[in-house]
């Protein structure tokens, strides 16, 4: 509640318990990272896949709305992946449709960077006091 109340008081949106639930694993994400490392794990942020499988424009509706989900399946469907995958949540699977389809885009990210045709932003190289590459990919 704190984090949240800081973050509006700063003009910002908020910060969801969700978020803040993972902060304690970005933290410890953070602490093990080299620039080494980076060859290998890469940022990514659902929210921007979602944007450049969209032709780089936001999708319309929210994630958490019907046509928001519907919107997330179709852009994954037309970038390559099944229909029966992506619709239908797999058997077991303990987490919502919108975090499954975040994972989703996740992974055409990472089809994307293990082709060789991922992009970042920022596009040129932003290294943080660690070395570390401060990008999101796409």
């Amino acid at each position: 509640a704190e984090a949240d109340r800081v973050s509006r008081d700063a003009g910002g949106l908020g910060i969801g318990a969700q978020a803040w639930g993972l902060a304690e694993k970005l933290k410890e994400a953070d602490a093990v990272m080299t620039p080494e490392r980076q060859r290998l794990v890469r940022e990514v942020h659902p929210e921007v896949s979602f944007w450049a499988m969209n032709g780089r424009s936001p999708l319309p509706a929210g994630k958490k709305t019907l046509e928001g989900m519907l919107g997330r399946m179709d852009a994954l469907e037309a970038e390559g992946l099944p229909s029966t995958f992506v619709r239908q949540l797999p058997v077991g699977l303990r987490v919502g449709r919108g975090d499954f389809l975040d994972a989703c885009a996740a992974l055409w990210t990472a089809q994307r960077i293990s082709a060789g045709l991922a992009e970042r932003l920022p596009a040129a190289s932003d290294l943080d006091e660690r070395g570390l590459d401060q990008a999101i990919w796409f």
